[in-house]
């Protein structure tokens, strides 16, 4: 990909790099977030006004370049390519899996979060991430533990219902097995996103979940 876009000072203008753990890991250049995304080592993190950010590889990035090219184009900086313009994502994520192979799969209350889809699991329906809490299936008052198969999402309402119980002594029924999350979900919903600043404050959805 050959850049004809005039002016060295746009490619240097600064892209927020999140590492696997979709922790801030440092600001990179325009130039340098496409370059990776074009080696396939990094996927573009887009937030919408819906309060959600899902992510994109180069090949789809290309796609919703082209649509906001059509539709945003007001809305959107590019980079002129001699195929396409490239909108500029302002914030990628690395995603070399191999390496960060066991990071990737930390238990938090992200990653518990997009594991069940915002799904309460009890009573089936989805509800925005503030709308929801963590809950020990077995309660830690009965020597349940935080592992991935103890931890499910959970709305307030059925929290409140199963208190420090266990489904069976609750009368509630688990929707499905909780299991060990197998990789990163590309979209979960966010409460007061803004876009960099919410990744440069995640103690509260990325501290490990311990006893």
């Amino acid at each position: 990909m050959t850049a004809v876009l005039s002016g060295s000072s746009f490619l240097n203008q600064s892209v927020l790099q999140l590492n696997c753990d979709w922790k801030a890991d440092k600001v990179i250049s325009v130039r340098r977030a496409i370059t990776l995304m074009a080696k396939g080592h990094a996927e573009a993190v887009e937030v919408d006004t819906a309060s959600n950010w899902v992510t994109y590889n180069f090949t789809d990035w290309l796609e919703v370049s082209a649509l906001k090219d059509l539709y945003e184009r007001d809305q959107t900086a590019f980079l002129k390519t001699i195929k396409q313009p490239v909108a500029v994502p302002w914030i990628v994520r690395v995603t070399n899996f191999a390496r960060f192979r066991k990071s990737s799969q930390h238990l938090n209350r992200r990653n518990v979060y997009a594991r069940d889809r915002n799904q309460c699991q009890y009573c089936g329906k989805v509800f925005r991430t503030q709308d929801l809490n963590l809950d020990h299936v077995i309660p830690k008052c009965q020597g349940g533990r935080s592992t991935w198969e103890n931890l499910v999402c959970s709305c307030f309402k059925c929290n409140t219902k199963k208190a420090g119980r266990s489904p069976a002594q609750a009368g509630m029924t688990l929707i499905r097995r909780p299991v060990v999350s197998k990789k990163q979900a590309v979209k979960v919903n966010q409460f007061q996103l803004k876009t960099w600043q919410h990744f440069l404050d995640e103690s509260y959805w990325l501290i490990e979940l311990k006893d």
